[in-house]
C-alpha cells in the first residue's frame, strides 16, 4: 500500500487553484485559505473541547504547499480536518505565545487523531515533537504518521518508529476505508476502526 506522493499531493493543490504546480504561488494558496476559514468558528475556552475535526495536521512550516495538497485531499474525501493556517489564521507560530499553544492544545482536543505529515523538514519543526506528545497523551488520543514521499518504506527521526503510519488505499475506496493505519509492517485497519480501538500499550 503507498505513501501520499508529493507529486500527487501537488498536483491535487494546483487542480483546486485551476493553475499548474510550477506556477501555484503562496498568494494563491493564501487566498483559497482564507476562504475556507471564515466558517470555522473560534475556540471557546470556557467550554470543554468536543469532536470537531477527525484529523489534526502536525507539520513544518516550510512544507506548506504540500500540506495544503494533504489537506485538500483528505477533505474532498469528506474529513474534518484541522490545519492552522486555515482554520485559525491569526495564528502566528513565528511569534509564539500563552495563547497559541492554548488555541493549539483546544484544536488537538477536538481532534479525533493526529498525523504528522514528515517530509524532509519534519526535524527542523519545534512544533512537531510538542504537538505528538500533547495528543498521545490526551486522554485517548490517537496520533500516528503520515509519510509524504515516494519510497516504498519510511524511516524517519527515532520517536516516529513507535506510531502507527497511514497509507493511502486511494480513491477505490471511500471514507474511513481509504486510509489505512500500519504498525511495524502489520495491518491495523482502517481509519475508521483505528480510532475506536483502545490503546494496546
Amino acid at each position: 500500500m503507498p505513501y501520499f506522493s508529493p507529486s500527487r499531493v501537488f498536483e491535487a493543490a494546483a487542480r483546486r487553484l485551476n493553475t499548474t504546480t510550477t506556477a501555484m504561488s503562496e498568494s494563491l494558496a493564501s487566498t483559497g485559505m482564507a476562504k475556507a476559514a471564515r466558517a470555522v468558528a473560534a475556540p471557546d475556552f470556557s467550554k470543554t473541547p468536543t469532536a470537531a475535526y477527525d484529523i489534526f495536521l502536525s507539520h513544518s512550516s516550510l512544507d506548506a504547499r504540500l500540506i495544503y495538497g494533504i489537506f485538500l485531499t483528505l477533505t474532498d474525501r469528506g474529513y474534518s480536518v484541522y490545519l492552522d493556517r486555515i482554520c485559525d489564521p491569526q495564528l502566528d507560530r513565528s511569534r509564539v505565545s500563552q495563547g497559541t499553544a492554548r488555541t493549539l492544545r483546544y484544536r488537538m482536543a477536538q481532534s479525533r487523531s493526529l498525523f504528522v505529515c514528515t517530509t524532509d523538514n519534519t526535524p527542523k519543526s519545534q512544533w512537531v515533537p510538542w504537538e505528538l506528545g500533547f495528543s498521545d497523551g490526551w486522554k485517548d488520543g490517537k496520533a500516528a504518521v503520515l509519510p509524504i514521499t515516494d519510497a516504498s518504506s519510511f524511516q524517519g527521526q527515532e520517536y516516529f518508529d513507535i506510531y502507527p503510519e497511514v497509507k493511502d488505499a486511494g480513491m477505490s475506496h471511500e471514507k474511513p476505508s481509504d486510509l489505512e493505519i500500519w504498525d511495524h509492517g502489520k495491518y491495523v485497519g482502517p481509519w475508521g476502526s483505528w480510532i475506536s480501538q483502545g490503546r494496546t500499550w
